[in-house]
Formats: structure tokens, C-alpha cells, sequence
């Protein structure tokens, strides 16, 4: 039982690699899975950092939100949104990473002025994501 396949042993070294967790009984179609998924992940979210696999909050880079524009014409424009806006994002049980956030069971809200164009797209685009919008204006 100790001998793996050449396939395998590239998948564990993929998985390795991106901080993907899997027991030895994984099946191989499940792994390659999980290891796409954490590539999607990094690729929508380049700034995300290892250490951060552990955590649940959802707070931006300081350096992210500093760069979205404020007042721009497309600014969050095409999903009706305003910066006043809150989503509240709900993600599956295991936890699952978009636009540099972990969402897991647990409500995390973000303020939209906090968001790129892209981060509410890949956020709200996610099928496995809950995304809820709370009217921040004061109507």
C-alpha cells in the first residue's frame, strides 16, 4: 500500500504546496477538487498569505482599500450597489476563500466601499457563497 502512483504523488505535492489538508485515504478525484479550488482562491487573491488559512475575518489589507477609487462612475454600480451597502456573505462548513477572504458558516459582513468591482463579482459570482445585501443609507 505504500506505493503511490506518479499521479498521486504529483496531486500530495500540489496539495502540499498550496497548504491543502487531506488524509492518506483521500480519494484522488476529491483532492485534485480541493486543490483547484485553493488555486482559484489564490489566483482571485494574490495578497492572501498562508497564516491567514486560520482565520474567519474578513477585514481587507489596509493597502486593498485604500486603492479602490471612491466616487467612480462604475464603482459598484453594475449590481446596484452603493458604498453604503453591506453585504453579508455565508460560506459552506469547510470554509471557502473569494477575493482574498475566508467565508465559512458563519455571517461575515463586509462594507461594499471596501470592495474592488472584481471582489463583489467574484464574491457574489460564487455559487457556494451566500451573499445577502443590507441597505446601509440612512432612507
Amino acid at each position: 500500500m505504500s506505493d503511490k502512483s506518479e499521479d498521486r504523488l504529483a496531486l500530495e505535492a500540489r496539495a502540499d504546496a498550496l497548504g491543502v489538508s487531506y488524509q492518506w485515504n483521500t480519494g484522488d478525484e476529491l483532492l485534485l477538487s480541493r486543490i483547484t479550488e485553493a488555486e482559484e482562491a489564490a489566483a482571485a487573491a494574490p495578497q492572501a498569505e498562508a497564516q491567514e488559512e486560520g482565520t474567519a475575518t474578513a477585514a481587507p489589507e489596509p493597502e486593498a482599500s485604500a486603492a479602490v477609487p471612491q466616487g467612480d462612475e462604475n464603482d459598484v454600480a453594475p449590481w446596484g450597489l452603493t458604498d453604503d451597502d453591506v453585504l453579508i456573505v455565508t460560506g459552506p462548513r469547510k470554509g471557502r476563500w473569494r477575493a482574498g477572504l475566508k467565508f465559512g458558516p458563519e455571517p461575515v459582513r463586509i462594507p461594499v466601499s471596501e470592495l474592488t468591482d472584481e471582489e463583489v463579482e467574484a464574491i457574489s459570482g460564487d455559487p457556494k457563497l451566500t451573499v445577502e445585501v443590507e441597505d446601509g443609507s440612512d432612507d
